[in-house]
């Protein structure tokens, strides 16, 4: 850590720390119009890419979103099936019960009517 601070330089004339090994082409310059120029170009690039970037991520929480709303819907649609199915099979159970009591007395009734043809022949 001491060599570190050793190796620190401060000017009188901007009060900045510079590291004594810093070559002259790596120190801080001033900004020229040019500079400028060039640096507005390069905010806009970056701020463009993270409008994209922004953008993009939405779109993909947006698609998520869209995803577990339709899996939700499908989850209930096939609950909603399913318990009219169960309810159909219960009242198709209750009808074929019905019918083949009626088919019982059918029978009963015949069985009667050929006892009372008997009895009358």
């Amino acid at each position: 850590m001491d060599a570190v601070a050793d190796s620190i330089v401060v000017t009188s004339e901007d009060a900045c720390p510079r590291d004594s090994s810093m070559r002259k082409s790596d120190r801080p310059r001033k900004l020229t119009a040019k500079g400028m120029e060039n640096l507005s170009g390069n905010v806009g690039i970056v701020m463009q890419a993270l409008i994209r970037e922004v953008r993009d991520e939405t779109m993909k929480q947006m698609a998520k979103a869209q995803q577990e709303t339709v899996k939700e819907i499908t989850t209930s649609h096939e609950r909603i099936i399913e318990t009219l199915w169960n309810a159909w099979k219960k009242e198709q159970q209750a009808l074929k019960q019905m019918i083949q009591g009626q088919e019982k007395a059918i029978r009963q009734l015949q069985q009667d009517i050929q006892g009372i043809q008997a009895q009358a022949a």
